[in-house]
């Protein structure tokens, strides 16, 4: 499981700070497959790089009873300089897995060949992606963290990642951040909303998913409605 106890969370940009999650008090199951529910700007993908440790919380903590994952497809820990199969290889033995079996699976799944022995910095950006995507799957994880995409790319890779995903979640958990209903009802079988800077668990999965499209249906309408008020204005102004 993983245990938030008073978390609470700002993102500051220059003089522009951001509410994330204010004094957050949840348990997150690790043995299934959360939906994380959040509309647009809601804090999504900063509360999985919380998750994943890539991000601190500025007040209370987050414990970890379970072996997370950083977020799939993320490229931020590779060193440039390195060969990929370098870069392999230090994943592998940073998260205690045979680095010739994660090497093999990568080659394998990406078809990268010869330009697993080139350094990161020289691999054309679709290499790079389709490496992060699939060395992602390769390390063994209790909990696999999704932020919106679990794959990428063209549709034989997305294949691919959609196989190595539903692999992994036989026998590990997974937290996966999305607004689509539709990815929801495919992966999860539990469920929480990012609401007014608090993560909600829910015991029913549907009563998430229904809370969830009313509330954003909702927000949208009153978005699109106020974009129509300032476009009116500017007209009127005009």
């Amino acid at each position: 499981m993983i245990k938030f106890d008073g978390v609470g969370l700002n993102l500051k940009a220059g003089k522009l700070r951001t509410h994330i999650l204010d004094d957050v008090t949840v348990t997150l199951p690790s043995d299934r497959t959360l939906i994380l529910l959040g509309g647009h700007g809601s804090g999504k993908s900063t509360i999985i790089k919380l998750i994943a440790g890539l991000l601190l919380p500025d007040e209370g903590r987050i414990s970890r009873m379970a072996r997370v994952s950083y977020p799939v497809g993320y490229t931020g820990g590779f060193v440039p300089q390195l060969t990929a199969r370098r870069n392999i290889v230090h994943a592998a033995e940073l998260y205690d897995a045979d680095p010739d079996e994660v090497v093999s699976f990568v080659a394998q799944v990406t078809e990268m060949g010869s330009a697993l022995d080139e350094p990161i910095a020289h691999l054309p950006p679709k290499f790079r992606t389709y490496f992060g995507y699939a060395l992602s799957y390769a390390l063994p994880f209790d909990v696999y963290l999704v932020d919106t995409n679990l794959s990428i790319g063209d549709q034989a890779f997305r294949e691919k990642c959609s196989a190595m995903f539903g692999e992994r979640i036989r026998s590990a958990g997974a937290i996966i951040a999305t607004r689509n209903p539709r990815i929801a009802r495919r992966y999860g079988n539990c469920a929480a909303i990012i609401h007014d800077r608090q993560i909600i668990m829910y015991d029913d999965f549907e009563t998430a998913l229904g809370d969830f499209e009313r509330t954003h249906l909702t927000e949208q309408a009153a978005q699109n409605l106020g974009a129509a008020d300032d476009s009116a204005q500017e007209s009127a102004d005009s």
